[in-house]
């Protein structure tokens, strides 16, 4: 989806305070120009479609705000200051639960993807609307898989069917009283994901299955925003 086709979209629609969502595609629009997918596609593309899969769910202006710019801190080199300066705090909030801290960088990679889920559902703890986002990103990602090596499309499928689905239902049943709002998404992972889940002896399944990670509460985040 171009960003000219989720603005239209997003007009016609009567969003309200669509003015948000379109300052947001815009900055993406900058701050990713000339980055490209494995497809061939403009990477802002992939921000766009998760925009949009959050309009399709009937989210406000704030979280499709989010999703057009998820990936900005970690692809684009965007502060989460700036996106406070610019968005305000919620906004800023939804974006940093979905990015990878760069403390973690020196990490083995299976740790650092621990990690990564452990920041991930502390933020969902105080803002259910980051696992809806996440949500919306690996389901755009397993839609377009077909451009994944092998072993990324066996990482993602671990990591969607061990962790994030998980995490999701007790999300979602907490805030939702269920799966419903977003059933389509979880079964369309599921399915997805099968094609190339298999059990594995990779470390990371050691971190994914850790028990800490559905009721660990990390002080090491306290989220103060900017002023």
């Amino acid at each position: 989806m171009t960003k000219e086709g989720l603005s239209r979209r997003l007009v016609q629609s009567g969003l309200l305070g669509v003015e948000v969502v379109q300052r947001a595609v815009e900055l993406t629009d900058q701050s990713m120009a000339g980055q490209l997918r494995l497809s061939g596609e403009p990477a802002a593309e992939h921000q766009y479609e998760v925009a949009h899969l959050l309009y399709e769910i009937g989210q406000p202006s704030s979280v499709i705000a989010a999703g057009a710019m998820h990936d900005l801190p970690e692809d684009a080199r965007v502060s989460i200051f700036q996106i406070v300066r610019q968005f305000g705090n919620e906004i800023a909030f939804l974006v940093d639960g979905l990015n990878f801290d760069e403390e973690f960088s020196e990490l083995e990679e299976s740790e650092k993807t621990f990690w990564y889920y452990v920041k991930l559902y502390w933020f969902a703890q105080r803002d259910p609307r980051v696992i809806l986002i996440k949500l919306a990103d690996r389901l755009h990602y397993v839609r377009t898989k077909s451009h994944m090596t092998e072993e990324s499309r066996r990482m993602h499928a671990q990591e969607t069917l061990d962790v994030l689905l998980p995490m999701a239902d007790a999300v979602c049943r907490r805030m939702y009283g269920g799966l419903e709002p977003v059933r389509p998404w979880i079964e369309e992972l599921q399915r997805l994901s099968s094609e190339d889940y298999q059990e594995s002896n990779h470390p990371m399944v050691s971190f994914f299955t850790r028990a800490e990670l559905r009721t660990i509460t990390p002080i090491r985040y306290s989220y103060q925003g900017v002023g």
